[in-house]
């Protein structure tokens, strides 16, 4: 349980359990505390470690350490058993938080009566906790962004020089395919042909990339806006070198 949650979705399960800022810290610290101490032992963070007296004192000793500059406010040292708790409890908040039980769902009936929808409740509002869950979205989108470049830079790097060459002229330089035959004194269909597979090679590279790491289902309207946003890429990519 522990081991699959993001840090987003532990900080609402706290927030949802109605815990004040100053424990949500230190359950958030403890729980990163743990991770880092267990992810190297047999079967990773995947459930709470058996009561190994090292184990444990290991992640007591780095929540006690930590706490003095990432909690906001002085708080006492920890104790194992005080840890044990705070981790036991966590796993009960963030199972609540992804297993609700239907008494806790919003029911919604439309006007017909024909439709019946779920909505899972609102996390908290608490600025702080806000804050938190925006830095982690904007991380990750940040770290996506990157290795979207990363993969079509180096799809683009192994296409043939004279596909290059043509990618260059059509999205650096501006031109048109009949310019683009008349400049490399090549024929049309090879002008066509050449940018439509440099194309559809960075394509299937960017879907391979979504579904291995995404783990999305790739649907015809999906590959639709990555063809979009893919071209838009080329252009702003060979604009940078104008």
């Amino acid at each position: 349980m522990l081991r699959k949650v993001s840090k987003r979705q532990l900080l609402e399960a706290l927030a949802q359990a109605g815990l004040s800022p100053i424990l949500i810290a230190q359950y958030r610290l403890a729980w990163t505390c743990s991770k880092n101490c267990m992810s190297n032992q047999p079967g990773g963070t995947k459930s709470l470690p058996e009561p190994e007296p090292q184990l444990w004192q290991a992640i007591v000793n780095l929540y006690n350490r930590d706490r003095q500059n990432q909690l906001t406010q002085p708080t006492p040292q920890c104790t194992r058993e005080k840890m044990e708790q705070w981790l036991s409890q966590t796993s009960v908040y963030v199972r609540g938080y992804l297993y609700p039980p239907v008494s806790s769902l919003n029911l919604a009936i439309s006007e017909d009566d024909s439709t019946t929808t779920f909505d899972l409740p609102d996390p908290s509002s608490d600025s702080l906790i806000a804050e938190m869950i925006a830095q982690e979205d904007a991380q990750n989108q940040q770290n996506q962004q990157s290795q979207i470049e990363g993969v079509l830079l180096k799809k683009l790097q192994t296409l043939e020089v004279k596909t290059q060459e043509i990618l260059k002229l059509y999205y650096q330089q501006g031109l048109t395919q009949p310019q683009i035959v008349e400049h490399l004194q090549i024929s049309q269909p090879t002008v066509s042909r050449r940018l439509l597979k440099a194309r559809e090679s960075m394509l299937k590279a960017l879907i391979q990339w979504s579904q291995d790491t995404l783990n999305i289902s790739v649907t015809s309207n999906l590959v639709n806006d990555m063809s979009t946003a893919l071209e838009e890429w080329l252009k702003v990519k060979y604009g940078e070198s104008r």
